[in-house]
C-alpha cells in the first residue's frame, strides 16, 4: 500500500491523497500480524486488546444505528466505533474530551503555553 501510495503522490496529475491512519498502517503489508507474532511474548493483554478493537473500529459487524429524515428523505447510518485510545477517529474525541475536562478543573490552563508538532514524512532529507 506505501509503495502505491508513493506512485500516487510522484505522479503529478494526481492532487489529492487520502490521508493515512493508524489502522492502514497496521493493515498495511500486514504490520500488525508479523509484529505481534514476532513479538508476541512482550505484548501485554491491553496492548494486544485496544489493536483489535480498532483494526475492527466502525465495523458493520460491531453494529450500527439508522436514520432517516422524515423531511427531505435521506438515509443516514452511523457505525459505533471502537472506543479504542488509540484509534485515529475514537482517540482524539477520548482526547478531546480529557482535554475538556481538565480545563474545567484545572488552572494549567491560565498560563502561556507552547506545543509543538512533530510530523513524519517520507522522502530524502
Amino acid at each position: 500500500m506505501f509503495s502505491h501510495m508513493q506512485e500516487l503522490l510522484s505522479q503529478q496529475e494526481i492532487k489529492t491523497v487520502r490521508l493515512l491512519s493508524v489502522r492502514m498502517i497496521f493493515e498495511d503489508n500486514h504490520n500488525w500480524d508479523a509484529f505481534s507474532l514476532a513479538n508476541k511474548s512482550i505484548l501485554r493483554d491491553v496492548e494486544i486488546k485496544e489493536v483489535n478493537k480498532m483494526m475492527f473500529c466502525k465495523d458493520e459487524n460491531r453494529g450500527f444505528f439508522n436514520y432517516h429524515c422524515e423531511h427531505c428523505g435521506t438515509d443516514l447510518t452511523v457505525y459505533f466505533g471502537c472506543n479504542s485510545r488509540i484509534c485515529t477517529n475514537c482517540g482524539k474525541n477520548h482526547t478531546d474530551k480529557w482535554a475538556k475536562s481538565l480545563e474545567k478543573h484545572c488552572s494549567m490552563f491560565l498560563i502561556d503555553m507552547r506545543f509543538l508538532l512533530f510530523q513524519m514524512f517520507s522522502g530524502p532529507l
